[in-house]
């Protein structure tokens, strides 16, 4: 019996699609930093994940790894924690700007989702330009085929500091002042 082609293709395509597991990124808040503060966390970043096929229950749970960038340096606190509700994963300082949390358990969740959030990472906004913006970038690499949309998230920005607001009161109380004495 020969197969056609096209009919191999269009009976594994739907397989194919739910094995592959889609993640949309998000920061949950995004603060803003005064630029002279010298240590700030940053706000958290989480990826919301869908699809894929879950773990049978007689099977070992699949483990991924996952890399947080940052586009500043992060401060050493040791404290980097990715979560999913259930499980906390320690990361390391791989680089001065990138932590890693390996070995991390991930059921697919199927028709449901598993949100993963990414803490308490922190850095120093004194050592960046006012209106800097803090950006994010996670991958994932495992054994799973996951996808990140929009895998760049802002995650926290220093402020713009307002116009000094003390000089133009002063010239006002200057003119106020001179138009008196020239009344007398």
């Amino acid at each position: 019996m020969k197969l056609n082609p096209l009919w191999i293709l269009l009976a594994f395509v739907p397989a194919m699609s739910a094995a592959v597991i889609t993640c949309n990124s998000g920061a949950a808040s995004v603060p803003v930093f005064n630029t002279s503060s010298v240590s700030a966390a940053l706000g958290d970043y989480t990826l919301d994940c869908t699809g894929g096929i879950p773990t049978p229950p007689d099977q070992a749970i699949p483990e991924i790894d996952f890399t947080a960038f940052i586009n500043a340096p992060i401060l050493n606190t040791g404290g980097w924690i990715l979560t999913d509700g259930v499980n906390m994963t320690a990361g390391t300082l791989l680089l001065s700007n990138v932590v890693e949390f390996l070995g991390v358990p991930f059921n697919p969740p199927g028709t449901g989702n598993v949100v993963f959030t990414v803490e308490n990472i922190f850095v120093n906004p004194s050592a960046e330009s006012a209106g800097f913006q803090f950006m994010e970038v996670s991958a994932i690499n495992g054994d799973l085929s996951v996808e990140i949309a929009r895998p760049e998230q802002l995650v926290a920005e220093n402020a713009v500091p307002e116009p000094f607001s003390l000089v133009f009161v002063g010239l006002g109380m200057s003119a106020i002042w001179l138009a008196r004495k020239g009344r007398s």
